[in-house]
């Protein structure tokens, strides 16, 4: 079984979310919260949700405006 459908079966399994529920997925552009919501987004089919991409860019790092977009476009897909 693939990581995806793993964790839409233990998502239901403990009722974690309900089909339907609005999640607010805090994307920093790098590996971890852009898996997060990849993985997040294949499972809508099997897992209806109302997903709202968060981003905040401090523009503390050279680049960081880069990651701005880079989230932005993958929440507008």
């Amino acid at each position: 079984m693939m990581l995806p459908s793993r964790i839409a079966v233990a998502i239901s399994l403990h009722r974690i979310l309900e089909p339907g529920e609005r999640v607010v997925v805090a994307v920093s552009g790098g590996p971890d919260s852009l898996a997060l919501l990849s993985i997040l987004r294949e499972i809508l089919p099997a897992l209806p949700l109302h997903l709202t991409v968060a981003h905040f860019d401090h523009g503390w790092r050279a680049g960081s405006q880069d990651d701005r977009d880079f989230v932005a476009s993958m929440a507008a897909t």
